[in-house]
């Protein structure tokens, strides 16, 4: 072989080289154009060998940073590649680490599952994150849609915290999880166009939005997308369900333990709880107004600090979500139950609902010594407790009603079975029904193939 030939050969095969590399580098960390600009995500193997790898973008913005107590903007577009291999700062919320030991066991581990996440919390976190099977890139043939809408009593919790990477390799599945504004942020009114309220349901629109409009550069079919959450992630889902501003931006749902019927789904008076709010912070007027003024002025901190919420089940929401007369036109029942164009939108959507066995065990696992059992005394007054709160105007004969249908009468004097009794009425009465009264609702108006009700045991 001459120099030349020698040359040559050397030239092709360090060619070749930086082309493997370049592939590799491409596969590794995948660019992806969306309509506002182009964004770098990561290929990840997970642990499991029976997962397939897949491809992770993090901290993709679906929204501008949000004027307080006003919906968000579309997001602006970029030049250059937008780092998404890392997830974006989480919506302001207060959660107390400090008192963690003191909380019940479910608490607990929300409580630790959500710490790393809460070290960077900004007004500016309208992010969404997306995983697919990292073998779907480059298939033209797109692959169903899953959005996750997370839970936490309108109050806490973060999409990063969910991580989509086993379902989108398990499921051969597009997975989306994002924030939105919770609590204060998330859903204060006064019941006037000055805080109308529902700007954490607008959120949810606008991720929705984005989601329809380019998850197909992530090899999603915008027309296949199920819309999936529990707790007040399901509330949500079945006000979406029935809102207006939501027609054609997905075409499933999955209603995991929660209701907009529920006592907790939506929030009565908001503007008490606005005035409260206010109250503690100086900010209390006549005016409602001047008063949201003054709270847009408020740092975040002190508005945070002003607000307690429970870290466990309520009967009822604080900062959730309303009648707006535009997200939310009516109230859900009457959404339901009266001929309309949100009616026939409801009916349309394929609708998948399910409960828990003992999701009740929420309500009472703060209990002293519940592990042993409920005392008769317990169970009277957690009974009288409910019934006083939710049914304040029929309150002797529903807490009669309900002892009676809860005692089982074989072995009334067993703390045990006082325990299965408190856990059945608070599983069947704060998730049960209300969830099966929907389930109800759109099977009168949808075809046979489009209703279907699960129940989870173990």
């Amino acid at each position: 072989m001459n120099v030349t030939s020698m040359v040559v050969l050397q030239l092709i095969l360090a060619v070749a080289v930086l082309s493997s590399a370049s592939f590799r580098q491409q596969d590794l960390y995948p660019v992806v154009r969306t309509q506002y600009g182009r964004v770098k995500g990561m290929r990840f193997d997970l642990s499991n060998d029976s997962l397939k790898p897949v491809v992770k973008f993090l901290g993709i913005p679906y929204g501008t940073k949000p004027e307080r107590f006003r919906y968000a903007d579309r997001p602006s577009s970029w030049t250059g590649v937008k780092n998404s291999t890392v997830p974006g700062p989480s919506c302001p919320q207060r959660v107390e680490f400090a008192d963690i030991d003191k909380s019940p066991a479910s608490v607990r581990r929300t409580l630790n599952t959500m710490r790393p996440f809460l070290t960077k919390m900004s007004e500016d976190c309208l992010y969404l994150n997306v995983y697919y099977p990292a073998n779907a890139q480059g298939d033209p043939n797109n692959l169903p849609v899953m959005v996750y809408v997370h839970g936490g009593y309108y109050a806490q919790g973060t999409g990063t915290m969910y991580d989509g990477s086993a379902l989108a390799s398990e499921g051969d599945v597009v997975v989306v999880t994002f924030n939105f504004r919770m609590g204060i942020l998330g859903f204060l009114s006064t019941g006037e166009k000055n805080a109308p309220g529902n700007y954490g349901l607008s959120d949810q629109l606008l991720a929705l939005e984005w989601v329809k409009k380019n998850i197909k550069f992530f090899n999603g079919d915008p027309d296949r997308i199920t819309v999936f959450g529990e707790n007040t992630g399901a509330a949500s889902i079945t006000l979406l369900t029935l809102s207006p501003k939501s027609t054609g931006l997905f075409k499933s749902a999955i209603v995991q333990s929660g209701s907009s019927l529920a006592t907790w789904g939506m929030t009565q008076e908001p503007w008490h709880y606005a005035t409260v709010l206010a109250h503690k912070v100086d900010c209390c007027t006549s005016n409602f107004s001047r008063m949201v003024e003054c709270l847009r002025r408020k740092p975040i901190d002190v508005l945070l600090s002003a607000y307690v919420q429970p870290a466990g089940p309520q009967y009822f929401s604080s900062f959730g979500p309303v009648v707006d007369g535009d997200i939310v036109p009516d109230t859900p029942l009457n959404l339901m139950s009266k001929p309309s164009d949100v009616l026939r939108q409801f009916q349309d959507i394929g609708l998948l609902m399910g409960v828990n066995e003992d999701e009740g065990y929420a309500y009472i696992e703060g209990y002293k010594n519940i592990d042993k059992g409920v005392s008769r005394e317990d169970f009277t007054v957690a009974i009288l407790d409910f019934v006083n709160k939710v049914f304040p105007y029929r309150e002797n004969e529903i807490q009669d009603a309900i002892s009676f249908i809860y005692t089982n009468w074989g072995e009334k004097e067993s703390n045990a079975t006082r325990r299965a009794g408190l856990i059945r009425m608070f599983t069947e009465q704060q998730v049960g029904v209300p969830l099966v009264s929907v389930a109800n609702y759109h099977a009168r108006v949808s075809p046979s193939t489009r209703t279907f009700l699960y129940t989870f045991n173990h």
